[in-house]
C-alpha cells in the first residue's frame, strides 16, 4: 500500500518479485495439458475477445491483467485466464484511477489497483452483453492461498485465524465434489507483513496429476512453512 517514489530500491525489487510471481501464476497450474482459451472469439463469442496484457498495480505489488473485449468497449479486466476443462477461469481485476492517501507513507498513490482474492468461472451474458465471474469458492482460502489447478484439483496454501496466530496448511480440494482430498499442516505464521498476494510460493503438479509438491517457506521469524508433497 505504499507507492514506487516512496520505497525506492526496496518497493523496486517487491515490484519485480510480485510481477514474477503475477506473470508465472498461468504456468504455476502445472498439471499436463495446460490450455489457455482462445484470444478471439473468447468464450464462444465471436466478437468477444482478450486484449493485450498491461500492468496494473497496488502499491507493493504489480500484476498483468488483459482486457475482455466486446465490440471495441472494454467490459472487464482479468488476470491469469486459463482453461480447466471445459471452464474458463481467472481472476478478476478493477482498474482505479483516482488518488488515494496511503496512511504509513503520507504520499498520495495516482492509482491503486484491485485484483480479487479467489478465482473466478468466466461465462457469458448474451442477453446483458456482459462477463459473468461465479467465484470459485476454496475452504481456508486466503490472500496468500496462490492456488495451482490440475484438472478439477486445486491445490493451495489454507489459512486459519489461530489466536494471534496463523494456521497454514497444504490442501488439494476437487472442485467438481466440492470435498478435500489432502490436508496437512505445514507451520505457522504470527505474521504476514505484506499484502501482496505471491507471498507464498505456489504448489507444483507433476505432470501426471498423482501428486503435488508444497515448498519449505521462510519469511524472517515470523514465518517457517515445511515442505510438504500431497497424494490426492
Amino acid at each position: 500500500m505504499v507507492s514506487g517514489t516512496s520505497l525506492g530500491k526496496c518497493y523496486s525489487m517487491s515490484l519485480a518479485l510480485a510481477l514474477i510471481v503475477a506473470t508465472g501464476w498461468e504456468d504455476a497450474y502445472a498439471c499436463d495439458p495446460v490450455k489457455t482459451p482462445s484470444d478471439r472469439a473468447f468464450l464462444g463469442v465471436a466478437d468477444l475477445s482478450l486484449g493485450e496484457p498491461q500492468e496494473f498495480s497496488n502499491g507493493p505489488e504489480g500484476f498483468l491483467c488483459r482486457p475482455i473485449i466486446w465490440q471495441s468497449k472494454t467490459l472487464a479486466w482479468v488476470h491469469a485466464v486459463f482453461l480447466n476443462g471445459h471452464q474458463v477461469l481467472g481472476t478478476r481485476c478493477e482498474r482505479n484511477d483516482s488518488q488515494a492517501f496511503n496512511a504509513v507513507t503520507g504520499a498520495m498513490i495516482e492509482s491503486y489497483d484491485a485484483l480479487d482474492s479467489h478465482e473466478s468461472i468466466l461465462g457469458w451474458d448474451a442477453s446483458n452483453k456482459k462477463v459473468t465471474f461465479k467465484k470459485v469458492q476454496l475452504p481456508l482460502r486466503h490472500l496468500f492461498s496462490n492456488p495451482s489447478y490440475c484438472g478439477p484439483l486445486v491445490a493451495y496454501w489454507g489459512i486459519q485465524k489461530d489466536g494471534k496466530q496463523n494456521i497454514i496448511y497444504a490442501v488439494v480440494y476437487d472442485t467438481v465434489t466440492q470435498k478435500i482430498r489432502a490436508k496437512e499442516e505445514v507451520g505457522r505464521a504470527t505474521s504476514f507483513q505484506t499484502d501482496a498476494s505471491g507471498y507464498l510460493p505456489p504448489a507444483a503438479w507433476s505432470s501426471g496429476g498423482d501428486k503435488v509438491d508444497f515448498p519449505a517457506a521462510s519469511r524472517h521469524r515470523t514465518l517457517n512453512l515445511h515442505a510438504v508433497t500431497l497424494r490426492p
